[in-house]
């Protein structure tokens, strides 16, 4: 017997008290949905199949150019691997979600977000992206609830939990309230902010559709989840408000990738995958085709696969099985089967049916209902609809904020996103920290990005500072001591790396770059002797500029930044 306090406890108390504070009745005048076991059952079924059938037909547009026209099946090559393969293939969209069942069933319906990174652990996961930062972060001995925070995990505005919280839906169906708040503790396992925002999202959107079967509504109610300053919220309130207005879907994808897609250049960003699921949600009239091939066209290069999953599965929750093409489905021979996960070999192969799947997640669910209010009658389950949507506090970091733990003294302005390691092979940097290393790559390649203070300097005063770009790449250093320039060089990395494996055309997996680019880093010192303004209050600023003549852009690293 548990003596921990039960987190699902924890949350009904919270959300009961939520209802009273809005003037919704717990008592007999709660609106009650009935569903049967076998609707249920369905359902969640229905929910696992549509990620398998939604990402089989879209791998081929994952990170790459979007398609062209409608496509109604899988790819004959797809199609091959499937049957030679005797099931679905192991994928991180479902992977995850299948690990942290078998996390529920081992530590309760109440699993805790350290419980789930231990789980992590024990199934060594983490593959790529913000997966592969929290794997490096629990092998560190941080807890679950530490390994998605941005100074741990570098990735955590990504997708990862924006995937992956269809399983926390299918356990609270008719229930969002409960979703977001799950979603939001255990999606720290490996995101945050923007990151966690997305899971909580699209499993509101899943967990709503049990009840609301008109998307466009459904759309409407979901995003008052999230706060106003969210960028979710704000994306998905433009789709609304472009939608009503009479704009196309083309024309509200474009909108969405223009907006969003700059601001996180990364393809599997969260806020602007979610923002063509959403896309797709609206213009798709609730037809399961019609909506996912929107989200295989909306854009090039995102994560199209993953965004056709998202509104499948949300269709799947409102409509069960028969939202699904029986064809499509029929294929997959009732079963997921694999013994990798990319690169990575699993440590228990899968062969899961389907069905077995299915009915694992409802003894899990059914638990997870009955400490939340719903009771079960046999073969039916009186769940009480949370209809009134709680707004969730809001959650935000930028990376100008980190400094604050590499070096509080200085500000940092500018710091983009970047995509440093995932998605597209080759694309820019990021913004994150590495230990004591501060790597900064700027939102404005025009004006780069600053780091600055004031202060009154000291009798003998020095700046001291080392840097370094990676192999291959470049960027300027420039110093000023307020309006003038004391300081300025070239930041080299050297030759770029030999990859005597791959193609010239390709590019090696981003982790496995950045790994290798760090063990071949080498530190520039800078010290510039500052006597000229001792005693002086003086402003600091020094700058990283990308745009530098025959130089490949790059990152740029900065440690030991003191003045003294």
């Amino acid at each position: 017997m548990k003596t921990k306090r039960h987190f699902f406890s924890r949350l009904a108390m919270c959300i009961t008290g939520c209802f009273l504070f809005l003037g919704c009745h717990t008592g007999s005048n709660t609106e009650t949905i009935v569903l049967t076991k076998a609707d249920y059952l369905d359902r969640i079924k229905a929910m696992w199949t549509a990620q398998l059938v939604a990402v089989h037909m879209g791998w081929d547009f994952e990170h790459k150019p979007a398609a062209v026209k409608d496509i109604s099946g899988y790819t004959d090559n797809r199609l091959k691997a499937i049957q030679v393969n005797g099931g679905a293939e192991v994928d991180d969209d479902w992977y995850y979600e299948m690990v942290a069942l078998a996390g529920f069933e081992k530590y309760g319906y109440d699993m805790t977000v350290d419980e789930l990174g231990q789980q992590w652990l024990d199934y060594n996961m983490g593959t790529w992206g913000s997966a592969f930062y929290t794997r490096q972060a629990l092998l560190k001995g941080l807890k679950g609830s530490e390994a998605g925070h941005p100074k741990n995990n570098r990735m955590w505005f990504t997708v990862g939990n924006q995937n992956r919280s269809d399983l926390y839906a299918m356990f609270s169906p008719a229930m969002p309230n409960l979703t977001a708040k799950i979603s939001r503790e255990l999606g720290h396992v490996n995101s945050y902010a923007e990151g966690t925002d997305g899971g909580i999202l699209i499993g509101v959107l899943e967990s709503m559709a049990f009840y609301e079967k008109d998307p466009k509504q459904l759309m409407k109610q979901a995003v008052q989840v999230l706060d106003p300053s969210a960028p979710h919220r704000q994306c998905f309130e433009m789709i609304i408000s472009m939608g009503e207005s009479g704009k196309t879907w083309q024309e509200t994808a474009k909108a969405v990738e223009e907006k969003w897609g700059i601001e996180y250049p990364g393809t599997n960003s969260a806020v602007w995958n979610a923002g063509f699921a959403g896309v797709a949600i609206w213009f798709g009239d609730g037809d399961f085709l019609k909506s996912v091939n929107i989200a295989y066209q909306a854009s090039d290069f995102s994560d199209a696969d993953c965004q056709a999953a998202n509104v499948a599965t949300i269709l799947a929750a409102m409509h069960g099985s028969k939202a699904l093409p029986a064809e499509l489905v029929s294929v997959f021979n009732n079963r997921i089967k694999g013994k990798n996960l990319g690169f990575m070999e699993l440590i228990a192969p899968v062969d899961e049916n389907l069905d077995t799947l299915a009915m694992r997640t409802m003894r899990i669910g059914l638990q997870v209902l009955q400490a939340n209010g719903a009771k079960i009658n046999g073969e039916n389950i009186e769940i009480p609809v949370q209809k009134s949507m709680v707004t969730l506090p809001a959650e935000r970091f930028h990376p100008n904020e980190f400094t604050q733990w590499w070096n509080p003294d200085w500000k940092l302005d500018r710091a983009g996103f970047g995509a440093p390691g995932g998605g597209v092979r080759g694309v820019r940097g990021g913004t994150f920290l590495d230990g004591d290393i501060l790597s900064t790559y700027p939102r404005d390649e025009i004006r780069g990005v600053k780091l600055y203070r004031t202060m009154t300097l000291g009798e003998s005063p020095k700046l001291k500072v080392e840097v370094a770009a990676d192999p291959g790449r470049k960027w300027k250093l420039s110093i000023f001591v307020n309006h003038k320039k004391v300081f300025a060089q070239l930041v080299d990395g050297g030759p770029a790396l030999e990859w005597p494996d791959i193609k010239p055309e390709e590019y090696p997996q981003p982790l496995h770059e950045y790994e290798k680019s760090a063990a071949a880093r080498k530190w520039i010192p800078v010290e510039i002797n500052l006597t000229g303004y001792k005693n002086q209050e003086v402003t600091i600023r020094l700058y990283q500029d990308i745009l530098v003549r025959n130089g490949f852009p790059g990152n740029a690293y900065w440690r030991n930044l003191t003045v003294n």
